[in-house]
């Protein structure tokens, strides 16, 4: 098992690029601020962009001081595979992704 964690930005940025076959099997988007904001997720097959069609999870909130987790869904990622976030609003959110070669 690996982890990766990150800040989210305004710019879209990888949280897991798939080296060979990875499931991500958790991952956690925390609130570090006192102040809400949202996070948007998207699943990226190798040379895909980011777009409506690949968004997962779109403007979700996660309120001041608390973390968002996403634990039920295992993604199953194939060599270059992207998992990308962004934030609406910089220096709010960090995402933490737990990942398992498969």
């Amino acid at each position: 098992m690996s982890i990766a964690s990150v800040n989210l930005e305004t710019a879209n940025g990888n949280l897991h690029v798939s080296s060979g076959n990875t499931a991500v099997t958790v991952v956690y988007i925390t609130n570090y601020s006192e102040d809400d904001a949202e996070f948007t997720l998207w699943a990226l097959s190798s040379g895909e962009t980011a777009t409506n069609t690949t968004m997962i999870y779109n403007a979700v909130p996660v309120y001041a001081g608390d973390t968002y987790y996403l634990d039920l869904e295992k993604l199953i990622y194939n060599d270059n595979d992207a998992l990308q976030a962004n934030a609406n609003i910089n220096g709010r959110l960090s995402a933490t992704v737990s990942y398992i070669a498969v």
